[in-house]
């Protein structure tokens, strides 16, 4: 049996009185797409930010590949790729160089980073584009390039906030197609982990 990438057992964030998330417990397996869906104030972002070790959780046990998601985070935060809703990449920088910054920024071989490059722009349909400054890019190819920038290092998660929103319904339709591929190719004995948060 595979274990399971993500495993959360009674997981709570209390703000002051308030209980964004409460008693949560789950398991996502490899090669799962999981979106957390709910009205406002729901929590969602919260579990999410919990997940990536940003904001500590109140009581309750959550893990990532065993490794606990605040007391091991900085070990946690290898194991994932996180494309925010919005673009949080470097303007003024290059599709290419982008890539390589977040490359480098996750100690990938410079030669493992040129294959992966290749692979990647060509998959994501970025070829045409690598000398182009990332902030003048389209809503859509901005996403892929985010997609492919938190997929650099060959995580077995990705964590997605809102991730179509604002775009054309094609460009919806390509990145949806994308990931359900990443999801289904093997990585080792199962594909990429993908937990998505809607608009």
């Amino acid at each position: 049996m595979i274990d399971p990438v993500i495993r959360l057992d009674g997981l709570c964030k209390h703000f002051g009185h308030t209980r964004a998330v409460e008693n949560l417990s789950m398991v996502i397996a490899q090669g799962e797409i999981f979106g957390f869906l709910g009205a406002n104030g729901a929590g969602k972002t919260t579990t999410i930010r919990m997940l990536c070790g940003l904001t500590r959780p109140t009581r309750g046990y959550g893990a990532i590949h065993g490794l606990d998601i605040w007391r091991e985070r900085s070990r946690v935060r290898r194991q994932f790729g996180y494309v925010p809703q919005r673009f949080s990449l470097y303007a003024d920088l290059t599709v290419l160089e982008n890539i390589w910054f977040f490359g480098r920024a996750y100690r990938v071989s410079k030669d493992r980073l040129r294959t992966r490059i290749d692979k990647l722009v060509s998959a994501l349909d970025l070829a045409a584009h690598q000398d182009t400054k990332a902030g003048s890019l389209s809503g859509g190819l901005k996403q892929l390039l985010s997609i492919l920038c938190a997929m650099i290092h060959e995580p077995s998660l990705l964590f997605l906030d809102e991730p179509t929103a604002g775009l054309d319904p094609v460009h919806r339709q390509y990145i949806w197609a994308i990931l359900y591929d990443l999801s289904a190719k093997q990585v080792g004995k199962a594909g990429v982990a993908i937990c998505f948060h809607p608009r």
